[in-house]
């Protein structure tokens, strides 16, 4: 019976000890296995299951559950005070206790705080963004701009070339997509910079320009039409009448295939203003690069040419076709020994480099388009040699692994040299 009053009189010792120290046991958050409300200042021992009450909006705690605590297995070891028989529990030995868990430092709620308001809210976030102007400009007010620094370099007593080249850059980039492409003739671009430029003397703005050119008119019926009318093919054929430089020379040759591709009514214009005079000179005494590349350019046109005239059967009164027979490229062609202009250029291919196959090639594709109005002219002995070198070569890279192996190629060559041969009437030395 003394045990048992001794042991509620050691609770209640307890007890008022813990009351008594209630301000000591208060920055100490003690875990059960229900949730609890953390108060403000009290520290959380690191392992507890912590959540924020939406409804009341207090932080609440409690221990994890035993399957969440048997995979962890943590063994919190608290002293025991003895009094005589009986084992008791300080607040002071749970507290000291608890700080051992995962080490001595522990998370406070106002830390929690302090770290919350280092982050901004989504609303602030959006406010300060807002606030930024970050909306970006549209692709014509981005011309606009670039038209501006335009007139501002070209104003300055000595104009520098590199921002000319970033400008021209920007302006390419933009000029691929259709409607930029339209908008950059309608703010009078071809006057105000490209035609301005082909005047300057630096060879690289000229170079610049003229992709630029290449850019705008490609594919882009619109833009052909505005460069047609703003006098585009004379001034093509100007710079290549007159211009010295390969590199300049190869740009102008691009813009003006551009240009000219599936536009009849500009192809008619190249031929008015004596395109094909100024072609054929750059075929007698320019490099044999230019002279492939405008082979080439010409060869291409052709094609297009005899295709739409052989549409014409179905349709005579069909205006694309009526306008590409007022062009009638073959005939102009072949008014200019063109049958004698490529077999010319083959033979100084050959003597250049034989291994050029790319060239040679070209030679060779552009000389069969017209080959059944070329017999005669053609030399067979050249032909012929080819047509057995390009077998042997076909034959002997078929063996390499498909990787490397230019098999296919050569035997296209092969193949073209067979048809052209195939015509009566090749002439047997050149």
């Amino acid at each position: 019976m003394l045990k048992n009053v001794s042991f509620i009189f050691l609770i209640i010792i307890v007890a008022s000890e813990i009351i008594s120290k209630k301000d000591e046991n208060e920055d100490v958050f003690i875990p059960t296995h229900e949730w609890q409300v953390v108060k403000k200042g009290q520290k959380i021992p690191r392992g507890l299951h912590v959540r924020m009450n939406l409804e009341t909006g207090k932080t609440e705690a409690k221990l994890l559950n035993e399957v969440e605590n048997d995979k962890q297995k943590a063994v919190i070891h608290i002293p025991q005070e003895h009094d005589g028989d009986e084992k008791t529990l300080k607040p002071s030995s749970i507290k000291e206790a608890l700080k051992k868990i995962k080490g001595d430092d522990v998370l406070e709620i106002d830390e929690i705080q302090k770290v919350k308001e280092k982050f901004r809210s989504y609303n602030e976030l959006k406010k300060e963004m807002n606030e930024l102007n970050l909306t970006p400009k549209l692709d014509a007010e981005v011309l606009k701009d670039l038209f501006e620094q335009y007139e501002e370099e070209i104003k300055k007593d000595k104009i520098n070339v590199d921002a000319i080249l970033r400008i021209l850059e920007d302006f390419d980039f933009l000029a691929h997509q259709f409607d930029n492409a339209v908008e950059f003739s309608h703010q009078n671009g071809f006057k105000e910079v490209i035609y301005k430029n082909l005047n300057m003397s630096d060879s690289q703005i000229k170079q610049a320009t003229l992709k630029l050119f290449g850019s705008l008119v490609q594919n882009n019926g619109k833009v052909q039409i505005h460069a047609l009318e703003s006098g585009g093919v004379n001034i093509l054929l100007r710079t290549l009448h007159l211009e010295q430089l390969v590199d300049v020379k190869s740009k102008a040759l691009y813009a003006l295939s551009c240009l000219l591709r599936r536009f009849p009514l500009a192809q008619l214009r190249f031929v008015e203003s004596g395109g094909i005079s100024v072609v054929t000179e750059i075929l007698e005494k320019d490099p044999l690069k230019i002279q492939t590349k405008l082979v080439t350019f010409l060869n291409d046109l052709l094609i297009e040419n005899i295709q739409a005239i052989q549409d014409s059967s179905s349709d005579n009164r069909n205006i694309l076709v009526s306008q590409y027979q007022l062009v009638n490229l073959e005939k102009l062609l072949l008014e200019q020994d063109w049958c004698q202009y490529l077999n010319k250029l083959l033979f100084s291919l050959l003597a250049a480099d034989p291994d050029d196959h790319d060239s040679i090639e070209k030679c060779i594709l552009a000389m069969h388009t017209i080959s059944n109005k070329c017999v005669g002219k053609y030399s067979k002995d050249i032909l012929t040699s080819l047509q057995d070198r390009y077998m042997n070569l076909a034959l002997s890279d078929s063996e390499k692994s498909d990787e490397w192996s230019n098999s296919d190629f050569f035997m296209n060559i092969y193949e073209l040299c067979k048809n052209i041969l195939q015509q009566k009437n090749i002439k047997t030395e050149l």
